[in-house]
């Protein structure tokens, strides 16, 4: 009886155990999308503006990156 109930218990742990590492799975892909999301929307804002004063406010690097893709196109 008393192997019964810790059996029982083990596999409930070990079951919330993984519901537990799919929740923080989902959480990461959220967490991703909405990145990506805000990373679209800079790129379209600096579309929209070309005031270097504006552009200084995004991150270096993805403006960097817009930088040298636009050389590219105009090469």
């Amino acid at each position: 009886m008393w192997q019964f109930v810790t059996q029982t218990q083990l596999q409930q742990q070990q079951q919330q155990h993984q519901q537990q590492q799919q929740q923080q799975q989902q959480q990461q892909q959220q967490q991703q999308q909405k990145e990506h999301q805000q990373l679209q929307q800079q790129q379209q804002q600096r579309q929209r503006s070309t005031d270097p004063a504006t552009i200084r406010l995004y991150d270096p690097a993805t403006l960097c990156l817009t930088v040298c893709l636009s050389a590219c196109h105009t090469m």
